[in-house]
């Protein structure tokens, strides 16, 4: 508690000696890592083949605000500095001319203006914000902690939910009411029973389960660096909160992840840099307590868990027909745009007026993308777009290779599913690693 007191006070006392422009962007920052868990939005309703289509709405979500808000008063603060005066170098002028080129060409050949709009909107505002966060020098362990902050309301959520069996509407949280009596809900069946799956305020439990899952890794590369004991024990109580919650998600996908995560992080332990301050024991620690808490709570749920993980059973087997489905769509409008692809977010949109060529207006389950990122991205962007964005990592390959512990599990999640590409939750998601795993490492 006397650690605690004194960052508080460290933090106002530094605010106090600070410009105004500074002093809010540290206040916008904070509160916008706080809100990006969270879907609270304006919206308009979009429908695709008879059916709604989440992609093709235009919204606008409150955590914009405090986002934008953050990027003008860093903008600002780093004048005051006279920090915009650095040099551009030639490749990201270059990089410059391909963001453009992709940009102009995605709008030629979208199926969907709306769709893909809203995608680039999304995708630019969160990487002018991290941008931001860099450019200001905010430190990895502040922006972890404010991370982990952020998603245990979360938790307490996804524990109430199973606890009670429904998802209680909030409108001003954007939570919709969810029943596992109704059809449409992600739910678990065993023994005649449906056992509805955490949502958190997130849109879907997997996207809950990836949150989780990065949230937990977070925490034990924040225990293995801690400081004392004290530290190390409240990054162990906090994974073993996000870790419990992430169980109730039934996410296999986010299971996956964390098992891959897990493996690197026991590798890293073992086979660490010079260079690096860490603590074996207080890393072995948060891991044990996790551990032990989730097998507590998995062993009381193990016939839901093991029904799950049944192939045999009906909703697994659906879902897995629905995945493979997804996938076969995917490459049938990848083939009809080889080059050019279909637009950001609006692979549907080209998929339906193919179906409506040769069946009824309105289609008996609507359309899902592919549940891969990367067939999707070639399906969005294309051959062309593709080797873009492959050029483009390759600029960051340094960087990447740099803090490489997170990149794993998001690119497991990303190959069983979309969200990280096509929703604004999934993208959220994406940039708290990259500002996690690359922000300054500045204390």
């Amino acid at each position: 508690m006397q650690e605690i007191r004194n960052r508080i006070l460290k933090l106002f006392k530094a605010m106090a000696n600070s410009e105004p422009t500074r002093v809010l962007f540290e206040i916008f920052w904070r509160v916008s890592i706080l809100a990006l868990p969270w879907q609270t939005r304006w919206f308009g309703e979009a429908e695709l083949a008879g059916w709604p289509w989440e992609q093709g709405r235009w919204v606008f979500y409150a955590a914009w605000i405090p986002m934008a808000a953050t990027i003008i008063f860093g903008w600002m603060d780093s004048c005051r500095e006279n920090e915009t005066k650095k040099a551009i170098s030639r490749g990201d002028k270059v990089m410059a001319w391909v963001a453009g080129f992709i940009f102009i060409f995605s709008f030629l050949t979208a199926a969907s203006y709306v769709a893909t709009a809203q995608w680039f909107v999304q995708v630019g505002l969160l990487v002018v914000f991290c941008h931001m966060l860099g450019r200001m020098s905010i430190p990895v362990k502040s922006l972890t902690m404010w991370f982990v902050v952020s998603l245990l309301p979360q938790a307490a959520l996804a524990y109430w939910q199973y606890a009670v069996q429904r998802v209680d509407s909030v409108s001003w949280l954007g939570i919709a009411f969810q029943s596992p009596k109704q059809l449409g809900v992600s739910v678990v069946e065993f023994a005649d029973q449906r056992y509805l799956r955490a949502y958190g305020g997130m849109p879907h439990p997997n996207i809950l389960g990836g949150w989780l899952a990065v949230g937990v890794l977070v925490c034990w590369q924040a225990a293995w660096k801690a400081a004392h004991k004290y530290e190390a024990f409240a990054w162990s109580a906090a994974s073993a909160i996000l870790g419990g919650a992430l169980l109730l998600t039934y996410s296999r996908s986010a299971f996956l992840a964390l098992a891959v995560g897990l493996a690197i992080t026991i590798t890293a332990i073992f086979v660490k840099r010079k260079d690096e301050r860490f603590s074996v024991q207080f890393g072995i620690f948060a891991m044990t307590v996790m551990l032990a808490f989730a097998g507590i709570l998995a062993f009381t749920q193990r016939d839901v868990l093991l029904a799950r993980a049944d192939s045999g059973n009906r909703l697994v087997e659906q879902s897995g027909s629905a995945r493979w489905q997804s996938l076969v769509d995917g490459w049938q409008v990848f083939k009809s745009r080889p080059l050019q692809g279909s637009g950001p977010n609006a692979e549907l949109a080209r998929l339906a007026r193919s179906r409506m060529d040769t069946e009824v207006k309105k289609l008996r389950q609507p359309l899902e993308s592919p549940h891969n990122t990367f067939l999707l991205l070639l399906v969005n962007f294309g051959v062309l777009g593709a080797v873009a964005s492959a050029w483009t990592l390759w600029r960051f390959r340094r960087a990447l290779l740099r803090r490489w512990w997170m990149l794993p599990p998001l690119v497991v999640l990303a190959s069983f599913d979309h969200y990280v590409w096509s929703y604004w939750s999934g993208m959220c998601l994406v940039a708290m690693v990259w500002i996690a795993s690359f922000g300054s490492p500045k204390d």
